[in-house]
Parts: C-alpha cells; structure tokens; sequence
C-alpha cells in the first residue's frame, strides 16, 4: 500500500490514476482493521498489527494537493479529489495515533513497541 501510495504521489502524473487505489485501500483497511477490529476489542492484535504501515500510507494520502498547481508532483487532478476526501484520511491517522498512546498506552510500556 505504501508504494502505490508514494508512487501516485512521487511520479507525476502517469501514475496519478493509482490514487483512487491507494485511497480505497487504505480506506477498506481502517475500517476492517481498526474500526471493525476495536469494535471487537478495544486493544486489538489487528489494530496493532497494521498500525505502522497503515499509519505511514494514510499521511502520505492526506498530504496530497489538488490542482494547486503549486508542487506538480505533489499536486494531483482534481477529477481525482471527488473521489476520497483527504481529510477524512488525516482524520484516520490522527485517530491511530491517539489510539497507540491512550489505548495501547505505549509511554507506559517497559520494552520496545517498535510495530
């Protein structure tokens, strides 16, 4: 998920098209894997297991522009735009995070965390 993310927002316009993928993706896998997942339980192996690399897929996708015209790389169609909306990506993001700190309560863990 992030290398069709990065490249649908690194390598121009060719690969724009892979946008709409990435953001379906990364979309079905919140609401499978945390949404779905927590709603099970609330400190999920789910939620933990897909945390990093979701993480990092969902601030590339809501770190996007469209038609700004102000980075050509970064800046992708608007036609694109109508079909996710970039901010409930970061809101997704925001909501992991929160969800590692309060919930998992990684700060009061004695060992490495790094997933």
């Amino acid at each position: 998920l992030l290398a069709i993310t990065k490249a649908s927002k690194y390598l121009g316009p060719a690969y724009a098209h892979l946008w709409p993928l990435a953001a379906g993706t990364a979309s079905s896998l919140y609401d499978f894997h945390v949404v779905k997942a927590r709603h099970k339980d609330e400190d999920s192996s789910d939620t933990k297991g897909c945390f990093q690399w979701l993480s990092m897929s969902l601030f590339e996708l809501s770190t996007v522009t469209f038609g700004t015209g102000r980075k050509s790389r970064f800046d992708l169609p608007t036609a694109i735009q109508k079909l996710y909306r970039v901010e409930d990506l970061g809101a997704h993001l925001v909501d992991l995070a929160m969800w590692m700190v309060d919930v998992h309560q990684t700060l009061k863990r004695g060992r490495n965390t790094g997933y």
